[in-house]
């Protein structure tokens, strides 16, 4: 049974939430919560729907043995507005085309950036069109922010079972 489903949100859904989902996945998995989370991925306009992940976002997540590559772009529905537990948007844009577009505020909306390690980091900048440098830079920002958000969510499965 899934506990919780975990959404990352970006604009497009070919560069950040593509690799946030496969580096969140790969932790849940490592982490063998497989049956306690579902993680899924969607763009607020994702113009190039059906389509799989940027070239240099499969590349940075494969030279870190994560495989993006059977995702596919899709744009943000209604039902995953609904039946997601937890949206982690990459950028202030994301956050409030989700707060004006489908009223969503409170606790399960949140910048995957509140879970960084460095305070300075406010959001995920998008690299689309920037070359390889600015993937392997947001790839490890969302690898911190991943690592911090499981981390928060298995102390808070500890605390709920108890």
């Amino acid at each position: 049974m899934i506990v919780l489903k975990v959404l990352f949100v970006c604009a497009g859904n070919i560069c950040r939430s593509p690799m946030a989902h496969g580096i969140f996945d790969s932790l849940v998995r490592e982490a063998g919560m497989e049956n306690d989370i579902c993680v899924d991925s969607a763009g607020t306009h994702a113009r190039l729907a059906g389509s799989p992940p940027d070239f240099y976002a499969q590349k940075v997540a494969a030279n870190n043995n994560i495989d993006i590559s059977h995702l596919r772009a899709r744009r943000l529905t209604r039902d995953d507005i609904e039946e997601s537990d937890l949206i982690l948007v990459m950028d202030k844009d994301n956050y409030l085309y989700l707060e004006n577009g489908y009223g969503q505020t409170g606790e399960r909306l949140k910048m995957l950036a509140d879970y960084s390690p460095d305070p300075e980091i406010i959001e995920i900048d998008d690299p689309y069109g920037g070359g390889g440098s600015g993937f392997v830079r947001s790839y490890n920002l969302i690898q911190d922010c991943c690592v911090v958000l499981l981390g928060e969510l298995q102390r808070y499965q500890q605390e709920d079972v108890c």
